[in-house]
Order: structure tokens, then sequence, then C-alpha cells
């Protein structure tokens, strides 16, 4: 069996919920956040330094909130951290859902936040949407606009930055479901912002001519082309059942059981394109932004899954590493009796080759399973950084399970699979 190992890095609260999509690395820091799902608690925000190993809780973070003490919290950050001016931006999520508020006032909207990334100190650039939490966010470095999509109901706004000025362009979710709202936007060279919605539709935002637009080709065609042409296994969708129309028409009416379609989204500077994955597909697409056609480049999934389709699925951590790789984490879920247990495997893919890898499960030095993660960076000095989901020791059972722990995932408990959030560092594999 492959493995592959990784050192890490204690946590405080190691019981949190953990981290979906907001960590980044700019320059030696890696900046990301703990993530929890209880009613007053925020979020945890961390930096990290590449150079000297030194790992720091920026502590200043909760006094932003200062004035919302008594409503639910900015329990998460899904969002990247985006460099612009030496400042990162980021912005903030609730991530208590019940209806129950307990005598708490209801969330007054995710903000627009910022690090110096000098003096570490944090600014508030003020909330796009009241009640809305921000779930995606880019910036168009060349024009200082800020890009935010919203949850949940899907709002695509643009911030200036220079006249502090917000500008809503749209509402993009199209089902009465709050779990498909786009997790990536991506610019491209000249600025155009690209996003996805869950029918497999890839739309963009021209900011000359103010106009979305959308592109003629469909991530679900693109994949279920690829299944037929490279004779995949299809059991799972009958496809023999259905003529091909019928089949994407029904697939493109059930959108929700592909949540965000696309998570993340990359531009590539060597080959000048948009470089994704899907993640209920493992399936790598390209978008040229100057013919505006997506393009099948491979498939990035476990060993045991290749070939098939849909997959157990990947994580919001496809990142650029050395030498054309692209790294990416996925999902090996399996049954232990009737429970759903999980281990993640590191994988990558050649940008120049489309070679795939599958490097086996990730382990801690200590031989310590690492359950979960999505996470994943690489670091100026060539480590890749994650933070995970960690086995814990059958001595700590006792107190993580009266910290209440959430879930873990959609389908994967807290209570079948015990953990302890850890930070990680590993090798790039040769």
């Amino acid at each position: 069996m492959k493995e592959i190992f990784a050192d890490s890095f204690d946590i405080p609260n190691r019981f949190a919920s953990g981290n979906w999509g907001g960590l980044s690395v700019i320059e030696n820091k890696v900046y990301f956040a703990v993530c929890k799902h209880k009613i007053d608690e925020q979020a945890d925000l961390f930096v990290f330094d590449s150079n000297t190993f030194c790992l720091k809780e920026l502590t200043k973070y909760p006094e932003i909130f200062a004035d919302e003490k008594h409503c639910v919290a900015h329990g998460k950050i899904h969002t990247p951290f985006r460099q612009y001016n030496r400042k990162a931006f980021f912005g903030t999520h609730l991530g208590y859902y019940q209806k129950d508020l307990k005598g708490y006032s209801p969330y007054k909207g995710g903000r627009l936040l910022s690090i110096d990334i000098d003096t570490e100190e944090i600014e508030d650039w003020g909330t796009p949407i009241p009640d809305e939490g921000i779930i995606s966010l880019e910036i168009d470095i060349r024009r200082g606009i800020i890009y935010v999509m919203t949850w949940p109901g899907a709002y695509l706004l643009e911030y200036n930055i220079a006249k502090n000025e917000w500008y809503k362009i749209g509402k993009y979710n199209i089902f009465d479901r709050t779990d498909n709202v786009c997790r990536s936007l991506i610019c491209s060279r000249n600025g155009s912002l690209f996003f996805c919605t869950v029918d497999g539709s890839v739309h963009f935002w021209d900011p000359v001519l103010r106009k979305v637009n959308l592109i003629h080709d469909n991530l679900l065609n693109v994949v279920f082309e690829a299944a037929q042409r490279y004779n995949w296994n299809q059991d799972k969708w009958n496809v023999d059942q259905l003529s091909a129309d019928k089949f994407l028409s029904n697939l493109k009416k059930d959108g929700p059981l592909f949540t965000q379609m696309w998570h993340p989204a990359l531009w590539d500077e060597q080959n000048d394109s948009i470089i994704a994955i899907i993640h209920f597909a493992g399936v790598i697409i390209r978008i040229d932004p100057d013919n505006m056609r997506i393009k099948f480049s491979g498939q990035l999934c476990i060993d045991s899954e290749r070939g098939q389709v849909p997959t157990s699925g990947t994580s919001l951590t496809l990142c650029c590493g050395e030498n054309n790789r692209l790294y990416n984490i996925g999902f090996a879920p399996f049954l232990e009796g009737q429970t759903t247990k999980i281990r993640i495997h590191l994988l990558s893919y050649n940008t120049c080759t489309q070679e795939v890898n599958d490097y086996g499960a990730i382990k801690l030095k200590n031989g310590r399973n690492v359950l979960y993660s999505n996470t994943l960076g690489t670091t100026n000095n060539g480590k890749l950084v994650s933070l995970a989901w960690v086995e814990l020791p059958e001595s700590d059972l006792d107190t993580f399970f009266q910290s209440k722990p959430g879930k873990i995932d959609v389908g994967i408990t807290a209570e079948a699979n015990p953990y302890e959030i850890k930070f990680l560092i590993m090798n790039q594999p040769n």
C-alpha cells in the first residue's frame, strides 16, 4: 500500500470543525482559518511562516466583531486569501445553520476583511449584503476590483477598492438549494471573471462591457462525452436506459446532486488558460479565454476509481506545485460495518503530459491516519501544507465527545471518525 508521510503542528482548539478551502500561501506566509459550527464562536485565524516554521494565531481577529456579540458568529472562512497592495483579502461566513437561534440575533452578513502582510493588522472593508455570508472571492489585480459570491443567495458583487463602491452584478442560484453556490471565482489575464452554476453552465463577466455572458460548452456535457469516449464505468448513472440527450437533460435538471460543480479553478500562467476540477468526477478541464471553449484534460482521482463516473469526489484543494504539477486531495471513503469511514490520498496531475499519480494515503510520521482535509497549498520553499483532521488516540476520545463535535462533511460523522485538527507539512513527491 502506497503512503505519504507528513510532519504536524498542534492547533489550539483542536476539536474545532476544521476548514473548507480557506488556506492560501502568499510569499512565505500561509494564511488559514480554523472554522466552527457553534452559534457564538468566531473562526480562529492563523499565519504560518514557512521560513521559520513559526505558527501564530492572529488574536486580534475576533475584535473586528465586537459590535456583534449577541449575533450568530462568523464561524467560517471559505474564501481564499488574495493579495493586493500588500494586503491579503478574504471574506467571512457563518458556521451555524440551525433555525433555533437560542436568543441570538440573526447573522448580520459576511465581511470583507484584509490582513496587512507586513504588520498583520486586520482591516474591515464592510458587509456586501446583509444576512449573506461570503463564500468565494477573487481579485482583478490590474483594475483593483474584488469579486465576491455570497451564500445562500448566490449574489455576485464587484467592489472597487479605490472608490469604496459595491456593485451587484446578479444572482446565480438556479435551484432552490443552498449548497450549490459557486465556490471558486477565477479571473483571466484580461480581467474577465469566470464562474459556474450547478447545471454545468460556465459564465463570464466582461468588466469592460459590464455584461455576463454564457460559454457555449457545458461542464456536464464535457464529463459525459469523456466518459463515452474513454468507455468509463457509468453504472451508477444508468446511461443505457436513456438517450444521451435525454440523460444530459435529466442531469442538468438534477443539478443539486453535483453541488458546486467545479472547485477550485486556477489561472495557469504557463498555458494561459483556466484549469479546474469537476469534483464529482475528478475531471480536469481547461478553458481558453480566447476561443471560450471547454476542453477535457484528464481525470484526477484515487487509483481505484479512475475510469468511472461519478467518483467519491475530490476536495477544495487543487493547487500549483513544482515541475508543472498540480496537487489535489482525493477522498477514499469505505464502509466499516454500516459506518462510513474516510481516508485521503495525495494526487498529482502534470499539466504538460497529463500524467496522473496517486501517492497513497496521507499519514503522520508517527503512523496516525489523516482522515480528511479540504485545504492544500505550496510554500515558497517547495513544501505542501494543509489543515487536516487526524485520527484521534483512544485516550482522548472522552474529551473529544464532550466537546460536542459537528459533522465532518455530508454523510461523514465525527462520531464514526473521531479527530483532532493539525497543521501538516509534506515534501512534494519526486
